[in-house]
């Protein structure tokens, strides 16, 4: 087979899990598709299917190994070869490895750069690398979101160590992307047509501590606002343990930032936040959300909840569901207690 031949090979992305996920996934497109090969949304459609897999909860796995598993399937009728990336090799790889000897090759999430000279190995073909280099333009993705809005991955991987997580364990430990890169990949997706970022990355408000020392999320909230043709800048996640004066102040007073902030609290009983290794308070997390309304009255809240953690007491349980009551959150995502 030669290159060519190869290139007339399509290949179908599925993307599972986050949205910083989404983010990855967007790069391996971009890959695949510089080198050459066609682009479908359909498996049915490919000769190469690609698994992109989130591996954060016992569900997240289990739909992860379920695609697979159909993906296999489809690998039996229509495709040649099936790949997976991402989260679930990165956690499990030897025991998926086992369990699925008819996936042709799996990838963790710092390998996706390789995802082309993957597919020439699962294919015995014998290109140097010289040969698949291409000429890289500014913008290494193609964005998969509606054209009006994209993520901006500030940052990879966690070092908050909460002890339900294992997303350092498969992510390692957090790392800022470069102010200098962001804002000319900014630059990039607005000159595309986006009008809106959403910054994302396992916790927002630690960007920049390790390679600044400091936090610069407002920082990078300021001068990403400089960007002409940008309309909203939009934040995912806020750890209340880190949301400033000075964050909050940006959200109320920078008419491009979003009047909505996500706050994962986990809970609001001080034991079971002890048991989580989370540094907020049931106080703490109260007084957030007061300043929040008090310094900009039509903020949007969401947060994120775990039930069924271990210790949780019916009067925990009470105590949670009474805070909720009398908060009203704009909206509440519950995740039963895996690991």
């Amino acid at each position: 087979m030669t290159i060519s031949e190869l290139c007339n090979k399509k290949v179908c992305v599925i993307s599972l899990g986050c949205d910083k996920n989404t983010v990855d996934s967007e790069r391996i497109l971009f890959k695949l598709k510089e080198f050459g090969f066609g682009i479908t949304g359909v498996p049915k459609e490919a000769n190469i299917i690609i698994v992109n897999t989130c591996a954060f909860i016992e569900e997240a796995r289990r739909e992860s190994i379920d695609k697979i598993l159909e993906m296999l399937e489809f690998k039996k009728q229509f495709a040649e070869k099936l790949i997976v990336v991402g989260c679930l090799p990165a956690k499990n790889l030897e025991e998926i490895k086992n369990a699925m000897p008819e996936v042709d090759c799996f990838l963790g999430i710092e390998s996706y750069n390789d995802i082309v000279q993957a597919i020439v190995k699962c294919y015995d073909l014998d290109i140097k690398a010289k040969d698949i280099d291409t000429k890289i333009p500014k913008l290494d993705r193609i964005v998969s979101t509606p054209k009006h809005y994209a993520y901006l991955k500030i940052a990879e991987g966690c070092s908050n160590k909460c002890s339900y997580c294992t997303i350092p364990q498969i992510r390692g430990p957090y790392r800022s992307v470069p102010i200098e890169n962001l804002l000319s990949e900014a630059r990039l997706l607005v000159d595309s047509g986006v009008n809106e970022l959403i910054l994302v990355a396992q916790d927002v408000t630690r960007y920049g501590e390790d390679i600044y020392k400091k936090h610069m999320l407002v920082d990078l909230i300021r001068q990403l606002s400089t960007i002409k043709g940008l309309e909203w800048i939009r934040l995912h996640y806020c750890y209340p343990e880190f949301v400033s004066e000075s964050l909050i102040n940006e959200i109320a007073n920078n008419p491009k930032v979003c009047k909505y902030m996500d706050i994962p609290i986990q809970h609001i009983s001080d034991k079971l936040l002890k048991a989580m290794n989370r540094a907020s308070t049931r106080q703490r997390v109260t007084a957030l959300i007061e300043k929040l309304r008090e310094c900009c009255p039509d903020i949007a809240i969401r947060t994120s909840i775990i039930v069924g953690f271990p210790g949780e007491t019916q009067k925990d349980f009470k105590e949670l569901k009474e805070f909720l009551i009398n908060q009203k959150l704009d909206n509440v995502g519950f995740f039963r207690y895996s690991i």
